[in-house]
């Protein structure tokens, strides 16, 4: 009885440090895939689906002019950023150079920066040349017209056959070339 014990207590010992040492893989490729994705800056495409209908929204650019749905223009470029969020610092240079190369200039761009500790201004600012910007409280009416839920998100917007304001790309490669993208 003491042999068939003994016996149990090793096969039961050897499976839980067989255990442990697999947990401790786990772990390890875990923090590798975490460490990764941080690198990455979040995912290419924003969970706004493509073919979405823009919702109504009315909101004032820094520069005072009033903007809505309607005031978008044809294969607009339309950003979400955050100031604090480390992927949208990341994009912002990448994006303002994207935006400087649009064909129509700022008109074609509309930019939302979500206000959350009054340093987003400077942030705001940057954008301002290439784009018309909204600072918004938290998420705000022109997030909330999107679907938005997360940063930075970009889309393209372009009216259907009937007329209608729909997403039409939930990606924007921001190194690609221009000629591309129509």
């Amino acid at each position: 009885m003491n042999a068939l014990f003994l016996v149990l207590v090793l096969v039961v010992g050897s499976l839980c440090c067989l255990n442990l040492l697999l947990t401790i893989g786990v772990v390890r490729r875990l923090r590798e895939h975490s460490e990764l994705l941080a690198e990455r800056g979040g995912p290419n495409e924003s969970d706004v689906p493509v073919g979405l209908e823009v919702g109504e929204f009315a909101a004032v650019t820094l520069d005072g002019t009033e903007v809505g749905r309607d005031d978008l223009a044809e294969d607009c470029v339309v950003a979400f950023f955050m100031h604090d969020c480390s992927p949208c610092r990341e994009k912002m240079p990448r994006f303002v150079e994207y935006a400087r190369k649009l064909p129509g200039g700022r008109d074609q761009t509309l930019v939302v920066v979500a206000e959350d500790d009054g340093k987003e201004r400077e942030f705001a600012q940057a954008l301002a040349p290439v784009a018309r910007v909204v600072v918004t409280n938290g998420m705000g009416p022109v997030a909330g017209a999107f679907k938005v839920s997360a940063f930075p998100t970009m889309l393209r917007v372009a009216r259907d056959e009937l007329g209608q304001v729909r997403v039409s790309a939930n990606s924007i490669d921001l190194d690609q070339p221009m000629g591309a993208l129509i």
